[in-house]
């Protein structure tokens, strides 16, 4: 992926993190050709911008013990759509949160530690959110690629 506004060099920088995370200073600068505290500056020029957001480890939830996976596709009343985005953005089990095209539609990667609990959170959005039109949720089985756990 090339960010379109940066630099050859910075995307070089990117490019190598989202590789390796744990990459030094000192190893990216003799791949893209400058001192480790150039390559120390320009990230954390990145990290100012919002461009780097964090760094994070990439766990497989379908082999950590105890973790289900699993999606929600939620369609909300127009009125009530911003409100259960933001109530779903406190969820602790909601990893990752998209408003998607279709009927006032969200789409949410989750994350539960029991089927008691994968349960719970169906039913509270379900029965407890004013303004859900539509619900459904899926097990995930394999995450062939990217991280879905909640931070």
């Amino acid at each position: 992926m090339v960010f379109n506004g940066l630099d050859e060099i910075d995307n070089k920088i990117l490019t190598l993190l989202r590789e390796n995370a744990r990459l030094n200073y000192s190893d990216i600068g003799e791949t893209v050709g400058l001192t480790r505290v150039a390559v120390k500056n320009r990230i954390k020029s990145l990290e100012e911008k919002g461009i780097i957001r964090g760094y994070h480890a990439e766990i497989n939830p379908i082999a950590a013990p105890e973790t289900l996976p699993f999606y929600a596709y939620i369609e909300t009343k127009p009125e009530l759509y911003d409100s259960v985005t933001e109530k779903l953005k406190n969820e602790p089990m909601v990893s990752l949160l998209f408003r998607i095209s279709g009927n006032n539609a969200i789409f949410a990667i989750c994350a539960a530690e029991s089927k008691e609990d994968r349960a719970n959170f169906a039913w509270r959005v379900r029965n407890s959110y004013d303004g859900i039109t539509a619900f459904s949720a899926k097990d995930i089985w394999e995450v062939v690629k990217g991280n879905i756990l909640p931070d």
